[in-house]
């Protein structure tokens, strides 16, 4: 049902580890059994998360044009350049859409958080959203389980 045609429901947590690990499962099929049947939606699922979604948004930090500049992350924001691509996470990846209702109450920014937001609230919709700001937690923070799950479907793929 949806647009892009993913295999993740957009408006709940974890989408793109979700999205790579549907990816990996394609290729793991295939290798298993030789049947190609998934191989399209695996590519699918690999390019939602490289940014073919609502947002156009790579949700890999340094991967593609359009990447996450202001994750979640307090040595990244205190280190990096914010609103300029954060250099300290390249390949780290975050959680990416989710359900509207988990960005009511973010709270404040800690003492010495330096701002970072981009804007992409027009994109918005079917009960999801993005953020690619510092305070946003439930769509721009790093993972090693969201970034081990891409290591997998990037290694295995061919």
């Amino acid at each position: 049902a949806s647009p892009f045609r993913t295999g993740v429901d957009v408006a709940n947590f974890d989408a793109a580890s979700r999205s790579f690990g549907f990816a990996a499962t394609a290729v793991l099929y295939r290798q298993l059994t030789g049947d190609h049947t998934y191989d399209a939606f695996g590519v699918q699922q690999r390019n939602f998360a490289l940014g073919a979604n609502a947002w156009g948004m790579s949700l890999v930090v340094g991967a593609g044009e359009t990447y996450p500049y202001c994750p979640h992350h307090q040595a990244a924001n205190i280190t990096g350049s914010p609103n300029g691509g954060n250099r300290i996470l390249y390949g780290a990846v975050i959680n990416g859409p989710n359900g509207a209702d988990n960005f009511e109450d973010l709270g404040e920014m800690p003492d010495g958080a330096i701002p970072c937001s981009r804007d992409f609230e027009a994109f918005d919709g079917r009960g999801s959203r993005f953020m690619d700001d510092y305070s946003s937690w439930p769509s721009s923070e790093p993972a090693i389980d969201f970034t081990s799950t891409a290591l997998l479907a990037f290694g295995i793929s061919r």
